[in-house]
């Protein structure tokens, strides 16, 4: 087993120094694996601010402890679930940092974990599900999290869009062009990576969860954009207080006395009726094709763009894009088109959800 040079001066400088040696998250670099995790605390410190103590913790994906340890460090006295598909990492987090290890499941409907909680984290989940599967996932989220807890989520937003334009978190460029098309028509973007299906990359957008948590058990408190590690985003979410609007069909369920509103939040998020994409054939569909592209459009915009095809230079707008085009942040259609551009959903009280 490996050890972490910690620093005698760093905040968590009693923090335990075990290092599996099968951690994918360390790079062979100490400060940046330390440093992800002071991060973590410093996010999570602030979304618990005014709050109690956690006595209950979850940490979902823990992998093998990089933010566990520093909970553990945090919290001493809190009873701390470590839980992951990775068996492995389970397995580890729970021998070295006193937590409850459990395994976790593909289809978060499966998943229970028996109890509920005054703290989950969620770093560097959603970044990498699609839109059904984070559906699903706040779902179960809202059954596991206590009256009065707190829920600190990461995502991939602003930040990860320009990053794709010149590098592709090992996706295609096909498949980083269609995922950075699609956040930007419909809100939620993703892509596998290649050769893979259900676990890729996401690419997702502020308005795309302030609409989510327009009503439903869960309300988005607040939004950081790069607050984790100056890279992804941060959504910090508490459960409601008060009863939502009278058409929240979750909460009609639970009125009607056969459904608890953790059993009601089940499909609260409307995962059922998301269809999962990619497809097996997405990436054929990438090479061809670009969501909400407008060839018309395209050449009216750029008028040196539509005098190069006319020329021969490209093949169509379409080439052009696919060439050059989506490297540059161009759009696919008019703007008035693009997710931001439609009308906010409002609050129970007729605020607009999630402002940071």
């Amino acid at each position: 087993m490996r050890t972490l040079a910690v620093p005698e001066m760093a905040e968590f400088s009693g923090m335990s120094k075990a290092l599996a040696d099968d951690d994918a998250m360390f790079d062979g670099r100490d400060d940046h694996y330390l440093g992800v995790g002071q991060s973590a605390a410093q996010l999570i410190k602030r979304a618990l601010r005014g709050s109690p103590v956690p006595r209950r913790v979850l940490d979902l994906p823990c992998g093998h402890g990089r933010v566990t340890r520093v909970l553990r460090c945090m919290y001493p006295d809190a009873a701390i679930t470590a839980c992951d598909i990775d068996c492995s990492g389970v397995d580890f987090t729970a021998a070295q940092f006193n937590a409850r290890g459990v395994y976790s499941q593909e289809d978060f409907r499966q998943l229970d974990l028996g109890e509920q909680y005054d703290l989950i984290w969620v770093g560097s989940l959603i970044t990498h599900l699609s839109e059904r599967d984070t559906r699903r996932f706040f779902g179960f989220a809202a059954r596991h999290l206590s009256p009065g807890g707190t829920l600190v989520v990461t995502s991939h937003g602003g930040f990860v869009s320009e990053r794709l334009l010149v590098w592709n978190y090992g996706l295609t460029d096909e498949a980083a062009r269609g995922l950075l098309a699609d956040s930007w028509l419909r809100g939620y973007g993703y892509r596998s990576y290649p050769g893979g299906e259900g676990y890729g990359i996401s690419l997702v957008r502020h308005s795309w969860y302030q609409d989510l948590f327009a009503d439903g058990p869960l309300r988005l408190d607040r939004y950081e954009p790069q607050g984790w590690d100056d890279h992804q985003d941060v959504l910090v979410l508490r459960r409601r207080a008060s009863a939502p609007p009278p058409a929240a069909k979750w909460w009609t369920r639970w009125q009607r006395g056969r459904q608890t509103p953790a059993e009601a939040a089940l499909d609260v998020y409307g995962a059922e009726a998301t269809t999962l994409l990619p497809a097996a054939h997405q990436p054929e569909i990438d090479e061809v094709h670009v969501s909400g592209f407008d060839e018309a459009w395209y050449l009216a915009a750029d008028p040196a763009v539509a005098q190069a095809v006319a020329a021969g230079t490209y093949e169509s707008g379409f080439h052009h894009y696919c060439t050059y085009g989506w490297r540059e942040a161009r759009a696919v259609c008019a703007a008035d088109l693009g997710y931001d551009a439609r009308p906010r959903r409002l609050g129970p009280a007729g605020e607009e959800m999630g402002a940071a």
